[in-house]
């Protein structure tokens, strides 16, 4: 894992000054060393990013490049430190000596004491993880697993350019339910009209080989007219009970669609009780 403290002592002064005068450190950086998977360099990035993150609050604290340049060789010091030496004590005591020999580099007193404070509070006050990191090799563990999906048919599922809201699903299935209890009714109106209705054979006007008498053609019209009242009369309760259900399944829809329901609660009385309160 010391791969990466020799990455960056390879940077020359000339690629120190590309990088800190990049718009972009981390990811100047990454190109130079090559890490582009970040699964397998993942210790790599994170050192990567401390050492941009040091550079760029530099530059915008008002450090010269030069001293930014010297700053990036005074963290490597201390990540080199980590490296060959096991304890804080031996890390400090080969650190500390380098630091030295670098204050003479600085342009300006106080980046050489921003970079100490800052070597000081992070690497060495926690030398143990970043030795940790740069010394142990990071184990790689990699396990694949098949998952069968099944996707449904195009034709079971409907195009998502149709999908309504669900309110609005209700309400049309509201609707459909009241079409389908009207249309069941008119049927239960035809079918009981039907059964009134009187027989085509009736034993009243069968024919007779005699003539028949002025009584018997009396009859005969008095009971063909009353046939013919009674189916008149049905067809016109037939009707007026159809208009009727057709009133009441449009008022249930517009109920429907207005978002009221009938029912006691309610406060819209329904068509058929209103009918009832102006026949009363």
């Amino acid at each position: 894992m010391g791969r990466i403290v020799t990455l960056l002592k390879s940077l020359t002064q000339r690629q120190l000054l590309n990088v800190v005068t990049s718009r972009n450190i981390t990811s100047y950086l990454q190109r130079e060393f090559q890490l582009g998977n970040k699964d397998e360099y993942v210790a790599e990035g994170i050192l990567v990013e401390m050492i941009s993150e040091l550079l760029t609050d530099l530059l915008a604290a008002g450090v010269k490049y030069s001293d930014a340049v010297v700053c990036y060789h005074v963290m490597v010091d201390a990540l080199d430190s980590c490296v060959q030496h096991g304890t804080t004590q031996e890390a400090l005591t080969h650190f500390l000596p380098l630091l030295v020999a670098r204050q003479h580099q600085f342009v300006a007193p106080h980046a050489y004491q921003l970079v100490q404070d800052h070597v000081i509070r992070t690497v060495m006050q926690h030398f143990y993880l970043y030795h940790v990191v740069l010394t142990e090799e990071r184990g790689v563990s990699t396990s694949t697993a098949m998952v069968l999906c099944h996707t449904p048919t195009h034709e079971s599922v409907p195009p998502l350019k149709e999908g309504i809201q669900e309110d609005q699903w209700n309400k049309r299935q509201q609707i459909q339910q009241i079409e389908q209890n009207y249309q069941e009714k008119r049927k239960q109106l035809h079918a009981q009209q039907s059964c009134d209705l009187p027989g085509s054979h009736d034993q009243s006007v069968e024919s007779h080989d005699q003539p028949l008498t002025r009584q018997e053609v009396e009859e005969v019209t008095r009971h063909l007219l009353g046939n013919i009242v009674n189916v008149t009369t049905g067809t016109i309760h037939r009707n007026i009970k159809e208009q009727e259900l057709t009133v009441d399944m449009v008022a249930e829809k517009f109920q429907v669609l207005k978002g009221t329901s009938d029912n006691p609660n309610s406060g819209a009385p329904s068509r058929r009780s209103t009918r009832a309160s102006k026949q009363d």
